[in-house]
């Protein structure tokens, strides 16, 4: 609603209620706010509106986080001082976590999302076999690709097997996109540190007491 300031996000966050408004009628309202389809297109706003904060809403799982995070890369190349993220992205590992420890929710296997995966490879999958014994198929989005996802789940629970298997070999990488990955730890991981709620070891990033704390998680229920 501030005047000197171009708000950018995905069409399907304007109608999202927000505390006030939705986004959709905070522009009914006279707001600027503008649907784009990549945050590269709010990037273009930027160079054209020298004059202009333009803020990109950020949201979304794996699959549009790196997209802004190689915008974020290419605005400080720039040297674009009026391009901003409102960065409200979140990961596919802890919401599944959350799941398996609510103690009423019964699942007995889980067909994870092809389009995520092809992202983060199939790794960070590990810890849903490993330590809660459930079987995971990665899985296209074809209908016999979750024909066979679904099969391939439910041979796993007849052999009394819990693994992570992937179906949808053909697009996703077993480690993911390196490029994609590195944009991400290059753009967020920094930010996390900075502010003292991860800290990296020889055993790898480690979520500190105080990134515990920010999202309201007990140390060690946060997947490595």
């Amino acid at each position: 609603e501030r005047p000197e300031v171009i708000l950018t996000t995905f069409g399907d966050a304007m109608r999202v209620p927000g505390y006030r408004k939705s986004l959709l009628q905070a522009k009914a309202e006279g707001a600027d706010i503008r649907m784009v389809y990549s945050p590269l297109d709010a990037l273009e706003l930027a160079r054209r509106h020298p004059d202009r904060e333009v803020v990109f809403f950020g949201l979304g799982f794996e699959t549009t986080t790196p997209s802004t995070a190689l915008s974020i890369q290419q605005a400080a190349r720039e040297g674009l001082t009026n391009f901003s993220v409102f960065c409200n992205h979140i990961t596919v590992p802890e919401p599944i976590k959350a799941l398996l420890d609510d103690p009423y929710m019964r699942l007995d296997g889980f067909i994870a999302p092809g389009h995520v995966s092809m992202v983060i490879g199939t790794h960070p999958y590990d810890f849903i076999a490993r330590d809660y014994r459930k079987p995971i198929v990665v899985a296209g989005f074809e209908p016999l690709d979750l024909l066979q996802a679904l099969l391939m789940v439910l041979r796993q629970m007849a052999e009394g097997r819990a693994e992570v298997e992937n179906q949808y070999g053909r697009v996703v990488p077993e480690h993911g996109n390196p490029v994609s990955l590195a944009a991400i730890e290059d753009v967020y991981e920094p930010f996390l540190i900075q502010e003292g709620y991860l800290k990296r070891t020889p055993q790898g990033r480690v979520v500190t007491t105080a990134g515990h704390e920010r999202i309201g998680v007990k140390p060690g229920l946060i997947p490595r």
